[in-house]
């Protein structure tokens, strides 16, 4: 399970983990079963957005 939880993101994070994981509560994302190619690019890309 992954599991993300946002506060004071821009508005780009939030759509984005809500088009690739379950937004349960605001700024909480929740993925049951995300493969491990598609979690850790989803990673690089919100690093990404912070650098």
């Amino acid at each position: 399970m992954t599991i993300a939880v946002t506060r004071n993101t821009p508005g780009r994070f939030r759509g984005f983990l809500a088009s690739c994981m379950l937004e349960i509560a605001p700024g909480v994302y929740v993925a049951p079963r995300m493969p491990r190619d598609v979690r850790e690019r989803v990673w690089q890309i919100l690093l990404s957005w912070l650098s």
